[in-house]
């Protein structure tokens, strides 16, 4: 992942002011250094940080305008370097251009009408900054402005707000159908075909997945996203119409939830496992009986513990429904916090990253077999049913999902289960969970 790092020039101007500059390290082989046009009195910087001091009583026109222009600048920065895997100093330079509002060397505010790539990236930028939105939900909006950007570079026009239509939606829905159609094998390698290398020249991190056919489910979410930024545009940038009105980009369609039992759970937790499967076997029994989404859970403290409830304020829902949920922690969930107290580390447990969280969920039920089984998954491309088993389909959210099936399956309100997974009040998500297992559905006949 990249990092940026602000430092003050070694000189000062007439009237004591530094200008900051920035080191970017992309990777160990690519790291940069740049000159921002932010100046600011050496009194006021904390070199040790590389960042303003806080607690400044009295804040100079020098101190608010970098205040507010380098959190810009980073995530610029951090934006673009998301889908690049090198950086160049053309490239840096443009970036850094891009920032104030210009792009290819000319303003991309023409007359109230502004781009809407430069109209994105301000969205972007407000998000990170006001902490609205998660930072995994700001990956997905970085994720979509990037199919944006290489719909425009493939289709050779930049768009600008105000001349946007329903047919450019259209557009958007055939490139992002037919982009894995751009790409080839070559030399034992997937790679963009020469007439369209262009396209990804900025884009070297994307192959493996924009070279691969995509869901009608994940094109109902990005466009949801796309009409997020579209609404925040209106309301912040310039007026416009609503050109998402009358576009079907069809609906989510998921298949039901599939989640194993309680006894099911506690065989997996007795199972003898080594080392860090061993760990994340126990973080994952943990969340079964918390129904926390694993960016939750991740953040946890100590402090989120009292009086033997779980205490936290669900981050996807932060600005909806703020309200603090308590989750009473079962003896097996204290057992586990106990086993992995630590008081030189912050997190409650020894959480690793989602991706290799959910690799291990799927490695811990290969290893027991007497756990793992097929279960029917809607195919997300064919939106056809196909049989899988949980060591190829197991990922983070399922600690949730056998969380609240199991308070389903034991015959729970929706409202009682939704205080305690954070979802509202008459959530579709929850009454997807409505479903009946075999034990049950005998024990029904023997009734008759």
């Amino acid at each position: 992942m990249a990092t940026i790092k602000f430092y003050l020039n070694s000189k000062s101007d007439a009237d004591g002011l530094s200008c900051v500059y920035f080191r970017l390290s992309v990777s160990r082989s690519c790291v940069l250094r740049g000159r921002t046009d932010v100046m600011v009195d050496r009194k006021d910087w904390d070199d040790a940080a590389g960042r303003l001091k806080k607690g400044v009583r009295v804040m100079s026109d020098g101190y608010l305008s970098a205040q507010r222009r380098l959190p810009m600048i980073e995530s610029h920065l951090m934006a673009k370097c998301a889908v690049c895997d090198c950086v160049t100093s053309d490239m840096l330079k443009k970036w850094m251009a891009e920032v104030d509002g210009r792009v290819d060397g000319h303003v991309g505010d023409v007359a109230g009408n502004p781009l809407f790539m430069d109209a994105f990236q301000m969205f972007i930028e407000d998000r990170s900054r006001s902490n609205i939105v998660t930072e995994s939900r700001i990956k997905h909006y970085v994720m979509a402005m990037g199919l944006w950007d290489r719909y425009e570079l493939y289709t050779r026009r930049r768009r600008r707000v105000l001349d946007m239509t329903t047919a450019d939606m259209e557009g958007f829905r055939a490139f992002f159908f037919d982009e894995h159609n751009l790409f080839e094998e070559r030399g034992g390698r997937v790679v963009p075909k020469n007439e369209w290398y262009y396209v990804y020249e900025n884009y070297r991190k994307v192959y493996s997945y924009a070279s691969k056919p995509r869901s009608r489910n994940y094109f109902a979410v990005t466009v949801k996203l796309l009409s997020c930024v579209w609404k925040w545009v209106g309301d912040n940038v310039v007026p416009v119409r609503n050109i998402f009105s009358k576009f079907d980009a069809g609906r989510e369609v998921y298949g039901t939830p599939w989640y194993i039992l309680p006894e099911t759970r506690n065989m997996l937790y007795s199972a003898e496992l080594e080392g860090e499967l061993a760990v994340q076997r126990d973080i994952f029994v943990f969340q079964s009986l918390t129904g926390m989404r694993y960016s939750d859970m991740s953040r946890l403290t100590v402090a989120n513990i009292r009086g033997g409830y779980l205490e936290y304020i669900a981050k996807k829902t932060v600005n909806e429904t703020p309200d603090t949920i308590r989750v009473p922690l079962h003896p097996t969930a204290k057992e586990i916090i106990g086993r992995y107290r630590d008081g030189g580390r912050k997190s409650l447990l020894p959480f690793i990253s989602q991706q290799k969280y959910n690799d291990a969920i799927k490695r811990m039920f290969l290893a027991v077999p007497e756990c793992d089984m097929q279960v029917t998954v809607l195919d997300p491309k064919t939106r056809t049913e196909r049989s899988a088993w949980l060591h190829e389909v197991a990922s983070s959210h399922m600690g949730r999902r056998n969380f609240i099936g199991g308070l389903k399956e034991n015959g729970f309100a929706d409202e009682d289960i939704c205080s305690m997974s954070g979802h509202s009040e008459g959530s579709k998500a929850i009454s997807r969970y409505r479903t009946i297992t075999d034990q049950r559905k005998t024990k029904m006949i023997e009734g008759l």
